[in-house]
């Protein structure tokens, strides 16, 4: 059973958010920093949510990959830019249309002195492509049936069907090694002392409060300039920007966006990138029989004034959808869908044609988690109370609302930000409402399944281009989601932290970045 431990909050009307809600407080609390010294060449991050679970096969979170990536590696990565390169694989290609060969990089180690070679990624494979694990990143691997050890640092992927993904997938199918895995008795004990290859190991943590990780010296890719680093979970915006004014804190994450130019004043440095993610709001029509209906879901569609969502609850820093899952950072993005319009009489005469009478339905809320989540959800409640929908606003914290996700009780609108990073690929966002989505409930659309099934076998660039548009045109006419923004993601930096740049991915990069003394 799930704890909730949810409070009911109110929703913002049109007046209130253009009068800008969400103004931060400055309560202050930090239980994870208080008996904790700062050690010479520690940065101390403060974030505005961990992830709900250090086991990277069970998470396809984007906000958990600001940890992931301190602990782990794919086998192809993604730079900054965008760019394929080699990771934990140096040579990867077809052999034939089903069969996927990788090399592997020799002499690479595990936190804890395992080798990493073929053996590893067999496992690590299989064990993502298990239907029994239900894998929060099996579609990653969709068209993966078997693997094969050619010698220890060869692996063969034995497909269903080819994959116009899989080198850009595999920079998000994390390593681990799985002779301790099954030392500690599994997840439940791995995720204690999780075990990676990446920059930075697991020292100590607390879950929900902070994680303390040291530097990996011996890291293939080079070892990092910072001795530690701290993170700390403070959802409230405010008490954020109090750690970071008070020096508690190096730097932070989501910073709250009505303080930027405060901030700039004080003398902080502020570094922001629009994200290749979408925010939306899921509506789980699997789970509400007064959304299955098509029109409904339109109707909630045309309730939202987004034009006032990014002006006022996001201070003009996001880029509005156009109706689809990826902006134009991103492959499949279609130039000829329109987002929908404001339009509550429309959103009115479609719910009457519906037919489905009074509605009454939770709208659950993150804090933190998200840059400006609490704000935004207020206000989407209000827009749909506008329209003579019965909204209940409830906060929820991020491990709660993530674990009623995966056991596919969610019955409610909840907003999540849907990453089509690291990949830029409309595929790698739409595959969560596909065949091999983790959650049954979040879309069930025969046709929007072929259609993006057949875009994953389809290696010709031209084919597969109209394939993915195809889909997101399916998508927008019978949407799952409420289609939001593409969000930023802003740090705020004092003047210790050196070399740190924000990027599109969630991918908080510190292997360069020093802290003055």
């Amino acid at each position: 059973m799930v704890i909730e431990q949810s409070t009911t909050e109110t929703s913002l009307n049109r007046r209130q958010i253009l009068k800008g809600a969400g103004a931060a407080g400055l309560a202050l609390t930090l239980p994870g920093a208080a008996a904790h010294a700062q050690e010479a060449g520690e940065l101390r991050v403060g974030m505005g949510a961990l992830p709900p679970t250090l086991d990277p096969h069970l998470n396809a979170s984007g906000i958990s990959f600001a940890t992931f990536y301190q602990l782990w590696d794919g086998l192809t990565n993604i730079n900054g830019d965008g760019e394929l390169g080699p990771g934990l694989a140096t040579e990867w290609g077809y052999v034939d249309d089903l069969t996927f060969e990788i090399k592997l990089r020799d002499g690479v180690t595990f936190h804890n002195g395992e080798a990493f070679n073929a053996d590893t990624v067999k496992w690590n494979v299989e064990r993502i492509i298990d239907p029994e694990q239900r894998s929060a990143i099996r579609s990653r691997l969709a068209t993966v049936e078997s693997v094969e050890v050619v010698d220890p640092l060869t692996v063969r992927l034995i497909l269903t069907a080819p994959s116009a993904v899989m080198e850009r997938a595999l920079s998000v199918v994390f390593m681990i090694p799985h002779l301790y895995f099954e030392e500690v008795g599994g997840t439940e004990g791995f995720v204690t002392a999780p075990v990676g290859t990446g920059p930075f190991s697991y020292a100590e943590g607390a879950p929900g409060d902070f994680i303390q990780f040291a530097a990996n010296e011996s890291y293939w890719g080079g070892a990092p300039k910072l001795s530690a680093v701290r993170y700390l979970a403070i959802p409230e915006a405010g008490a954020r920007l109090a750690a970071l004014q008070s020096g508690q804190v190096d730097m932070i994450q989501n910073v709250p966006l009505f303080n930027i130019e405060q901030l700039r004043g004080e003398g902080y440095t502020i570094e922001e990138s629009v994200m290749s993610r979408m925010h939306v709001v899921h509506m789980m029509p699997g789970l509400n029989e007064q959304l299955a209906d098509k029109r409904v879901r339109q109707a909630f569609n045309y309730a939202v004034d987004n034009d006032l969502l990014i002006e006022s609850v996001m201070q003009g820093h996001a880029a509005p959808s156009q109706g689809q899952m990826v902006g134009p950072d991103g492959l499949g993005f279609n130039p000829n869908l329109e987002a929908y319009p404001y339009d509550p009489d429309k959103a009115r005469q479609l719910l009457e044609e519906a037919g489905v009478g009074e509605i009454e339905i939770t709208v659950w809320t993150t804090e933190g988690s998200y840059i400006g989540d609490k704000d935004t959800n207020q206000a989407i409640a209000g827009f749909l109370s506008d329209i003579g929908v019965k909204t209940n606003l409830e906060t929820i914290e991020f491990a709660n609302f993530a674990e009623r996700l995966s056991a596919d009780t969610l019955d409610g609108l909840n907003m999540q930000g849907m990453n089509y990073f690291p990949m830029k690929d409309a595929y790698f966002v739409l595959a969560n409402y596909g065949p091999t989505r983790s959650y049954n409930s979040i879309y069930n659309n025969p046709e929007f399944d072929e259609v993006l099934q057949a875009s994953l076998a389809e290696l010709d660039p031209d084919a597969r281009l109209e394939l993915l548009h195809q889909a997101g045109e399916i998508f927008r006419e019978d949407p799952p989601v409420i289609f939001l923004f593409q969000p930023p993601d802003i740090f705020a930096l004092s003047d210790r932290v050196q070399n740190f740049r924000a990027r599109t991915d969630a991918r908080v990069y510190l292997v360069d970045v020093e802290v003055a003394s």
